[in-house]
C-alpha cells in the first residue's frame, strides 16, 4: 500500500475551511461544528514560554514555532445533487482562492476554539526552539527486515541496526530515517501498535546507535495508518477515528524517541465509492471538495501539532508527492501531465500546508525522472523549490534509489540518481537528499553509487554526469559505404564505461572517444553502450578499389597537351591508367586543395599522358580505362572519351575580350581544374585570340570548360567573350609613370591596345611580359618607393625590382580607360597601416569537421577563434574586417568580402582533422610563393605559443589563398580527431591563446617585410571610373583646418569619429593625416576614427597634406564602469562598405557604425535607394539586387542630428 501512495502526485487549490457567517448562531453552530470535528483543536496548537534543548548542539538552528487556526466551515449553496455525488462540485472549486483569505482569520487574527480567545492573547508568545539539522542533508532510509532483521533475537536485530550503520556512514551518509513498519509489525513501542518484536525497542536502538555514529536520526510517521488485529493498515479515507488516533499515536511516538526530525507521510483522505454518502451524512455544510480536503489537512494539522508540542527539538517534516496539480487544471500548478496529484487523487492541498508552515521541511517525493515527458523531475524539483521557499522551509528531495539500474521508466542508466542530485542542487530551497534504499547504495549497480560518492566529494565534473552517449562521426546510423574502414568520434560521461559490440573503448578524462573499425563487405552491426543505453549503426561496405576518376564524358584536347589523370583509390592499391594502347603509370598526390577528405581512406592518384600532335582531322584516341588491385581484388572504372582536335593555322582564331573581373589563368599544355601559382590573373578588358576549339573537362558532377588564348594560358570560357575588330601585333606602350599613397604603389601605363600579359614572381621582383608589343617606355630607377626599387624594360617584358627582398604582399590590376593599372601592395611600416580580413573557415548550414561533442563542431570553434583574432589585431592597432560566414558563404562570397573592403591579408582559420587520431599540431597553408612567409611565421607563432607541433607552412589549392592581391594563408589551429586537443580547441583560454598567437604572427611579419619607407602623397588612382571624391576640387591653397571636437570622452572600448574641414572647401588638396600621441591609450584610423584602447590621456592631431596646418584634440579614455556624465547623441554614422558589386537577385546586409559605439543598439535609422529598379532597400538596411545598374543607398537617422553615409551598389 505504501509503494502505492509513495507514485502518486499532488494538486493544486487551497482549501479554506470557513465559519458559519451567522451571527446570532455562532455559539450553537460552534459547539456543532466541534461535536462533528473534534479534531479542530489540533493538540499543541497553543504557544510555550519554555524552550526545548536539543539533543545535540552543533549543527542547530533556531526557528520559531508556528501557530495553527483551526478547520472552520461556511455554508454553502453549491451543494451537490444526489445524481451528481460522484463529482466534486465545480463551483466550490472555483471559489476556493477568495475563501483561503476569509478562513484564515478573522480581522487579521487566528482563533483557535480549543483556547478560547483570551487564552491565545495571554499565551501569544513567541518561542524560539532549536532544532539539529544538518548542513547538507544527506540521509537513507533503513527499511526493517531489510537492512536489518526484525527478528531472531535482541542481539541479531542491534548487530544487524549497527552494520546498516556502518555502511551508511562509509557510504557518506550523515543521517538515516527510519521507515516505522515491516511486515506489518511496527518498530516502535508506544502501546497503540502491534511492534515486530517486544525484546528490543528497535527504533531506540537504532537511535542510539546512530547518535553514537555521529548522525541524525529521522524517522517517518504515517499518519493514516491504524493497528488492525496486531497489524499496520494504512487507511485509505480519513474520518475523526483516524485523526484522534493518529493525533496520540504521534504525541507518545515523538516524546518518547525525541529524534532530529519525524517525516509525516500517508495523510491523503482519498475518494472512496461511499466518500459522498459521508458527507451527505454529515450535513453537507460546505463544498464537496472542501468537506474531502477538510479531513487531510486536519489530520496532517492534528499530528503536526501533537509532534510539535510533545517534542519541541523535534523539527516536523512534511513528505509530498512531486505532483500537487497540472498546470492544466491549475495555472499555478506544475507544467506536468501526471495522472495522481495530490489535490484531486489526494484531495490534500500539499501546497497551502507548506506556505501556512504547518511543517518545518519539505520532503519531496518525485514520480517521475529526468526524461520524464509526463513529471520530468526538474520541473518538479523546481516548482516545490520555489513553493519551499515561500513558506521559508528547507526542501529534501528523497531520491528512489530502489529503481536505479532497473526495468523502471528513466532508471536504466546508473547515473539517473546523480543527475537528479545536480538539478536538484540548482534548487534555491535545496538542502539535501534522502535516499531511500540503503541495500541499493551498498549493492553498487553499474557503479551508480561510486558516482554519487565522487559527486558528493566534488570529485566530478558535473557536466560530464549530464552528458549522454554522442556518436557525432560518422552524422548517419545507417547508410552504404566504399570505405574499408569507419572511424566513430564521440562524447560520453568518463565515469561509465562505453563499449562497442561488447568491447570497452578508451575514453579521455573528458569522455572523448575514438575507435577505428574495420567494414567486412555488406551488412556491418556496430552496437554502442553506455550508461544503460544503446545506438545501433548499421553500415554496408560496398567494395569498389576506385572510387572516382576524372576527367569523365567527352575531352576534346589540342595537339600535344598534357592530359591529367586522376583517380581516389585505396591507399595500398596498385592504379594505372591506359589510353589507346599506352598505360599510363600512376602515383599517390599529397598536394591538398578544397576536395581533399582528411577523413577518408581513400586518396588521390595521378597520372599524366602528352596526347600526339594534331592533324588536319579530329582524332578519336578512344576510352581512358583507370585499374587497380588491392588485396588480389581488381577494380576498374572508365574515364573520358579523348579527343584531339585538328589543327588551327596561326591567325584562325577567334579575337576575345575578358569580361570577368579577373580572368584566372592556368597552364596551357595541361587538362586539368587545378589551380597553378605560377599563373596569374588577367584584367577585365584585356583582349587575345583564341587557339582552337572549346576544351571540356569533366570531373565528376562538375563540368569545366576552356579556351587556350595564343598569349600562352588557358582560361575559362565563361570569362571571356567574342569580340569584333583586331588585336595588333605590334602594340606601343607610350608611356609609365610611377606613383604611391599610403597604401598602394602604382604602375600606370599607356597602352594602345589592352593587350594580355604573363607574370612570373621571384622573392627579388615581379615581371610582367606583355604580349603582341613591339615598343615600350624607357626604364626608371624609383626612389624612396616601399614597395619597388626599379622598372625596368626589356623588349616586352617589365622587370619590377622589389625595394627589399621577400616584401611583396600581392598585386591587383586593372584598365582605367586605356591606361593598365598595376596596383602594388605597400609593405606597412607598421601594423595601423595594415587591412585583414578574417575569415572563419565553413559556418551557416556547412558545420566542417565533427568533434567528439555534438554541440560543438569545427565551425563554431573557427567562429570563437576569428572573433577573438580580429579582437587582438584590433587591439594591435590594425583596421579589421570579420567576415561573417552565418548564413553560410561560398568560397567565392569570402573573397569578394576581403576585396570589397580592400584588405591586403587574409587569413581563413580552420581546424584539422585526420584519420591518423594521434596527429596533433598546427599548420599553415598557402599558395602563392609570396604568401609563404606569413604561413611560415604563422605556423612557427602559433606552435610555439601552444607548445604543439609545428607542422610548417605548406602550398596547397585551397580557394581562399588563390587571390593575388592578398598575402593570403588557412592556419589549420590544431586536430578535432585528436581527444586532446579538441578539448582545448573548445576551451575559451586556449581559444584566446590561438588569437594572440595569430595577431602575434602579423605583427612580427609586417615587421619582417617592412622596408622602413611610408608611402608617398600622390593622389590614388581608384579602379572606378568615378573620381575620388577625397581630393578637393577647388583651385585655391590651403589656409586652415578646423576639427568637429577640441576634446572627446570615450570608454574602453568605445569608437568615435573625428570630422577635419580643410579651409578653403574648394582647396587644391582637402586630404589630411591623422596622429595619436599614444596609441596604447587611443588610436586614430586614416579616417578619423578613434577607438579607445586602455585607461589615460592621449592627444590626436589632425594635419593637411602640405603639412603646414594642424588641430589637435584632446581624447580621455575612462574604465567601462565609470559613469557618463551626460546623455550621449549619436556623433557619427559610417557604412562599413563604401561600394558592393552583387548579382542579380544577391541580398546584401548593410553594416553600420555608430559613434559612441555605446549607441548601437538604440540608433533609429532609415535607407533610401535612389534607384529602387536596381537596387531595393527595407528597413533594416538589407539590400536586394533587382536589376543591372547602379544605386547609391542612404542611410540617415532619425535623432534629428541629420547624420547620414552613402554606399554604392553596383549590380551586374
Amino acid at each position: 500500500m505504501e509503494r502505492f501512495f509513495r507514485n502518486k502526485t499532488l494538486f493544486t487549490v487551497i482549501i479554506v475551511l470557513i465559519f458559519l457567517v451567522m451571527t446570532g448562531l455562532i455559539g450553537a453552530l460552534s459547539f456543532f461544528a466541534r461535536d462533528l470535528f473534534p479534531f479542530a483543536a489540533p493538540v499543541g496548537a497553543s504557544s510555550s514560554s519554555s524552550q526545548a534543548e536539543s539533543p545535540r548542539e552543533e549543527g542547530g538552528s533556531a526557528v520559531q514555532g508556528p501557530q495553527f487556526a483551526a478547520p472552520s466551515s461556511k455554508e454553502e449553496s453549491d451543494e451537490p445533487s444526489q445524481e451528481e455525488s460522484d463529482s466534486e462540485d465545480e463551483s466550490a472549486g472555483e471559489g476556493s482562492s477568495s475563501e483561503e483569505e476569509e478562513s484564515s482569520s478573522s480581522n487579521g487574527e487566528s482563533f483557535d476554539p480549543a483556547l478560547g480567545e483570551e487564552e491565545e492573547k495571554d499565551e501569544n508568545k513567541e518561542e524560539n526552539i532549536h532544532y539539529n539539522v544538518p548542513d547538507e542533508m544527506r540521509a537513507v532510509y533503513l527499511t526493517p527486515g531489510v537492512d536489518y532483521p526484525t527478528s531472531g533475537g535482541a542481539q541479531a536485530i542491534e548487530e544487524g541496526i549497527a552494520k546498516a550503520l556502518e555502511s551508511a556512514k562509509a557510504l557518506t551518509m550523515n543521517a538515516v530515517v527510519a521507515l516505522p513498519y515491516g511486515d506489518g509489525k511496527a518498530i516502535y513501542q508506544t502501546g497503540e501498535m502491534q511492534p515486530a518484536t517486544n525484546e528490543i525497542d528497535i527504533l531506540q536502538t537504532i537511535v542510539d546507535k546512530a547518535r553514537e555514529q555521529d548522525m541524525y536520526v529521522y524517522a517517518v510517521y504515517e499518519a493514516s495508518t491504524i493497528d488492525q488485529g496486531g497489524n499496520a493498515v494504512r487507511q485509505e479515507s480519513v474520518d475523526t477515528g483516524v485523526i484522534d488516533f493518529a493525533a496520540e499515536n504521534a504525541a507518545k511516538f515523538a516524546d518518547k524517541y525525541q529524534l532530529d526530525g519525524i517525516l509525516v507521510d500517508s495523510y491523503y483522505n482519498e475518494t472512496l465509492p461511499d466518500s459522498y454518502a459521508g458527507y451527505i451524512k454529515s450535513g453537507a455544510g460546505i463544498g464537496y471538495r472542501e468537506y474531502m480536503r477538510s479531513y487531510s489537512e486536519a489530520l496532517f494539522t492534528a499530528v503536526s501539532g501533537a509532534i510539535r508540542e510533545s517534542a519541541k527539538g523535534t523539527q516536523v517534516g512534511i513528505v509530498v508527492d512531486g505532483v500537487w496539480e497540472n498546470a492544466a487544471a491549475e495555472p499555478e500548478g506544475t507544467q506536468t501531465a501526471a495522472q495522481f496529484t495530490a489535490l484531486s487523487g489526494g484531495n490534500a492541498d500539499t501546497k497551502k500546508f507548506v506556505t501556512e508552515k504547518l511543517a518545518d521541511f519539505v520532503a519531496l517525493r518525485p514520480g517521475g525522472y529526468t526524461d520524464s515527458g509526463t513529471e520530468p523531475f526538474q520541473e518538479v524539483a523546481q516548482w516545490w523549490s520555489k513553493v519551499a521557499q515561500s513558506g521559508g522551509l528547507p526542501l529534501y528531495v528523497i531520491y528512489p534509489e530502489d529503481k536505479v539500474c532497473t526495468d523502471a521508466p528513466g532508471f536504466s542508466s546508473p547515473d539517473e540518481i546523480a543527475q537528479q542530485v545536480i538539478y536538484a542542487q540548482e534548487c534555491e530551497a535545496y538542502e539535501g537528499g534522502i535516499f531511500n534504499s540503503l541495500s541499493r547504495l551498498i549493492e553498487n549497480p553499474q557503479t551508480s553509487t561510486d558516482l554519487l560518492i565522487k559527486l558528493f566529494k566534488h570529485e566530478v565534473n558535473v557536466d560530464h554526469v549530464l552528458t549522454e552517449l554522442a556518436v557525432t562521426k560518422p552524422d548517419q546510423m545507417d547508410f552504404s559505404t566504399f570505405e574499408p574502414v569507419m572511424v566513430f568520434r564521440g562524447a560520453s560521461d568518463p565515469n561509465f564505461e562505453v563499449s562497442v559490440n561488447g568491447e570497452v573503448l578508451d575514453t579521455d578524462e573528458n569522455g572523448y572517444f575514438t575507435t577505428t573499425q574495420d567494414l567486412e563487405p555488406g551488412l556491418n552491426t556496430f552496437t554502442f553502450e553506455h550508461k544503460g543505453k544503446s545506438q545501433v549503426f548499421k553500415i554496408t561496405r560496398n567494395v569498389q578499389i576506385i572510387k572516382e576518376v576524372s576527367p569523365t564524358g567527352s575531352v576534346a584536347l589540342e595537339g600535344g597537351m598534357k592530359l591529367q589523370i586522376t583517380a581516389l583509390a585505396y591507399e595500398d592499391a596498385a592504379v594505372s591508367a591506359s589510353l589507346g594502347g599506352a598505360s599510363i603509370p600512376m602515383s599517390k598526390d599529397t598536394s591538398i586543395d578544397d576536395s581533399t577528405d582528411e577523413d577518408s581512406s581513400y586518396v588521390k592518384f595521378v597520372g599524366e599522358y602528352t596526347v600526339p600532335a594534331a592533324t588536319g582531322e579530329k582524332q578519336n584516341l578512344g576510352m581512358l580505362k583507370i585499374s587497380g588491385q588491392w588485396q588480389g581484388i581488381s577494380d576498374s572504372k572508365e574515364g573520358a572519351s579523348i579527343s584531339i582536335n585538328p589543327v588551327v593555322a596561326a591567325g584562325d582564331g577567334d579575337l576575345i575580350v575578358v569580361t570577368a573581373e579577373a580572368a584566372k589563368t592556368f597552364p596551357p599544355d595541361k587538362l586539368g581544374n587545378e589551380t597553378d601559382p605560377a599563373y596569374f590573373p588577367l584584367p577585365k578588358g584585356t583582349k587575345d585570340y583564341t587557339v582552337g576549339e572549346m576544351i571540356t573537362y569533366k570531373n565528376g558532377d562538375d563540368t569545366y570548360k576552356y579556351y587556350k588564348l595564343q598569349s600562352g594560358v588557358r582560361v575559362y570560357a565563361d570569362d571571356i567573350n567574342k569580340t569584333s575588330g583586331e588585336l595588333s601585333t605590334g602594340n606601343v606602350i607610350e608611356s609609365m609613370k610611377i606613383t604611391s599613397d599610403k597604401r598602394y604603389t602604382y604602375v600606370t601605363l599607356d597602352t594602345q591596345q589592352p593587350v594580355p600579359y604573363t607574370v612570373s614572381y621571384s622573392s627579388s621582383g615581379i615581371k610582367f611580359d606583355f604580349k603582341y608589343t613591339s615598343s615600350t617606355p624607357k626604364s626608371q630607377k624609383v626612389s624612396d618607393n616601399p614597395v619597388i626599387r626599379s622598372a625596368d624594360w626589356s623588349e616586352g617584358t617589365l622587370s619590377l625590382g622589389f625595394t627589399q627582398s621577400g616584401s611583396f604582399l600581392g598585386y591587383h590590376s586593372y584598365y582605367k580607360g586605356d591606361k593598365l593599372v598595376l596596383r602594388l601592395t605597400n609593405p606597412p611600416t607598421s601594423i595601423s597601416n595594415v587591412r585583414i580580413a578574417i575569415d572563419p573557415g565553413h559556418g551557416g548550414k556547412d558545420k566542417g569537421t565533427a568533434g567528439y561533442y555534438p554541440d560543438v563542431s569545427e565551425a563554431e570553434i573557427n567562429a570563437v577563434i576569428a572573433e577573438k583574432t580580429a579582437e587582438a589585431l584590433a587591439d594591435k592597432g590594425a583596421e579589421v574586417k570579420l567576415i561573417k560566414t552565418d548564413p553560410y558563404l561560398t568560397l567565392n562570397q569570402r573573397l569578394e568580402a576581403a576585396r570589397a573592403y580592400d584588405a591586403n591579408i587574409y587569413i581563413s582559420i580552420h581546424s584539422n582533422s585526420s584519420v591518423n587520431t594521434s596527429a596533433t599540431g598546427s599548420e599553415v597553408y598557402y599558395f602563392y610563393p609570396f604568401g609563404q612567409t606569413l604561413a611560415s611565421i604563422s605556423s612557427k607563432q602559433v606552435s610555439n605559443a601552444l607548445d604543439t607541433d609545428n607542422r610548417g607552412a605548406k602550398q596547397a589549392r585551397y580557394w581562399v589563398t588563390t587571390d593575388s592581391r592578398f598575402a593570403s594563408v588557412l592556419i589549420e589551429c590544431g586536430f578535432l580527431s585528436n581527444k586532446s586537443e579538441y578539448k582545448k580547441l573548445t576551451k575559451s583560454s586556449y581559444q584566446d591563446k590561438v588569437a594572440e598567437a595569430i595577431a602575434d604572427s602579423v605583427a612580427s611579419y609586417v615587421k619582417t617585410i617592412s622596408t622602413g619607407i611610408s608611402g608617398g602623397n600622390d593622389d590614388p588612382i581608384d579602379e572606378d571610373e568615378e573620381e575620388d571624391e577625397s581630393s578637393g576640387s577647388g583651385d585655391g591653397s590651403v589656409s586652415g583646418v578646423s576639427l568637429s571636437k577640441s576634446s572627446v570622452k570615450l570608454k574602453i572600448g568605445e569608437t568615435y569619429r573625428l570630422e577635419a574641414q580643410v579651409k578653403p572647401s574648394d582647396a587644391e588638396d582637402t586630404r589630411v593625416e591623422w596622429e595619436s600621441d599614444d596609441e596604447d591609450v587611443v588610436t586614430v584610423s586614416s579616417s578619423g576614427k578613434l577607438k579607445a584602447v586602455s585607461e589615460g590621456s592621449a592627444t590626436v592631431t589632425v594635419t593637411t597634406r602640405d603639412g603646414d596646418y594642424t588641430k589637435k584634440c584632446k581624447v580621455e579614455v575612462v574604465s567601462d564602469d565609470e559613469d557618463d556624465d551626460n546623455d550621449e547623441e549619436i556623433e557619427d554614422i559610417e557604412i562599413t562598405e563604401s561600394r558592393v558589386t552583387l548579382e542579380e537577385g544577391d541580398t546584401y546586409q548593410i553594416e553600420v557604425e555608430i559613434t559612441p559605439s555605446s549607441l548601437e543598439d538604440d540608433a533609429e535609422l532609415e535607407y533610401e535607394s535612389d534607384d529602387e529598379e536596381v537596387a531595393t532597400v527595407s528597413s533594416s538596411g538589407k539590400v536586394r539586387a533587382r536589376g543591372e545598374g547602379t544605386a547609391v543607398i542612404t542611410v540617415s537617422t532619425t535623432d534629428g542630428s541629420d547624420l547620414s553615409d552613402r554606399i554604392k551598389i553596383t549590380v551586374e
